[in-house]
């Protein structure tokens, strides 16, 4: 693990996207805030993740929240760690190719310390970038959803391992 401060707090993720990814896949917010918190939820000792859908709810309630602080976002949604996620690519197939499978997310991932001595600055960042499958894959060959389901999956193993103890798999 590169941050350790997950372990027995409350934790929130919130992703923020441009309207680009949104008009394309509006579901990915929620899917990509999923993802990472059932990963973090299933391996960080002692963490409370707050239900995604009620941290997607907050953010359509509250459109302007990338600009709130931390501590206040913290406050309302009533957690000690606030994980927000920039989703910067997020995508199914090839960019200018709709009939070549190959998904691709990318990410910078901010910690806020909410309980901290200084509650709305950042202790912890880091990008991340997967893609999935490894080879291209023919539209007819595999379904939308599988390839959706496999980048998500990566996303959360990458981004995840970074907040507890793991082994590293071999290439």
């Amino acid at each position: 693990a590169e941050y350790f401060g997950l372990q027995n707090q409350t934790v929130a993720v919130l992703v923020n996207t441009d309207r680009n990814i949104l008009l394309r896949y509006p579901q990915a917010p929620l899917e990509v805030g999923a993802a990472l918190s059932n990963d973090l939820a299933a391996h960080v000792p002692g963490v409370r993740m707050v239900d995604p859908r009620q941290c997607y709810e907050y953010q359509v309630r509250n459109i302007y929240w990338p600009t709130d602080r931390a501590s206040n976002i913290a406050r309302q949604l009533g957690v000690t760690r606030l994980i927000i996620v920039e989703l910067n690519e997020y995508r199914t197939t090839e960019p200018g190719n709709n009939t070549i499978y190959q998904g691709q997310v990318s990410t910078a991932v901010y910690v806020a310390e909410t309980d901290g001595p200084n509650p709305d600055d950042f202790v912890y960042e880091t990008i991340s970038q997967v893609t999935y499958p490894k080879e291209p894959v023919p539209v007819p060959d595999v379904q939308e959803v599988t390839i959706r389901k496999g980048m998500l999956d990566r996303f959360a193993a990458s981004v995840g391992r970074r907040f507890y103890d793991h082994t590293q798999e071999r290439q």
